[in-house]
């Protein structure tokens, strides 16, 4: 396909600057966050789910059909993301439910929707500080895989890739000003 054909999906993930006067600031040190995406992950996955992430070697670009984010305003601004095959969303739906088949299908994008939410809330609470200057908002899901998302310049981005069954899972979190 084209790249002017392509579907372009783009975030404002704000500017630092554009916070209210008297919002708290708030940093942590970047090496930090894959560590902590990955703990907080693997507590959601165990306790949701019931089962166990492994974290992938491969590095490569996220890639899936259904992405679901969530974005952080406050003290940290950014966007949280988990993103994996619809196939894959469908297990996690099974297995976070309790249904199979078309069950599963219906509620797919729903349940990541709300694994997305709860990760990136179990994220700010283990980031030390974070949790009374910074909310979540309702979480947002796309389906297709052909879409660029664009952060600005400025921007801190970490991207951790997970094995799920015998599936891909991304864990991706973008943010501006906060690390």
């Amino acid at each position: 396909m084209s790249d002017s054909l392509k579907t372009r999906l783009v975030f404002s993930l704000g500017s630092p600057s554009a916070k209210p006067p008297g919002t708290p600031t708030w940093k942590l040190e970047s090496q930090r966050w894959p560590g902590l995406i990955e703990d907080a992950a693997q507590d959601v996955f165990g306790t949701m789910l019931g089962t166990l992430l492994v974290r992938a070697d491969d590095k490569g670009p996220p890639a899936g059909d259904v992405t679901a984010m969530i974005g952080l305003a406050g003290a940290l601004v950014g966007v949280f993301s988990v993103r994996c095959s619809l196939p894959t969303a469908n297990l996690l739906a099974s297995k976070m439910l309790g249904v199979d088949g078309a069950e599963a299908e219906y509620a797919a994008r729903d349940a990541l929707g709300e694994i997305a939410n709860v990760v990136a809330g179990n994220l700010i609470h283990k980031a030390p500080g974070l949790n009374d200057v910074c909310f979540l908002s309702t979480p947002t899901v796309i389906s297709g895989h052909d879409f660029v998302l664009y952060s600005p310049a400025n921007s801190s981005i970490f991207e951790v890739p997970f094995d799920f069954e015998d599936s891909r899972i991304w864990l991706c979190f973008s943010s501006v000003g906060g690390s």
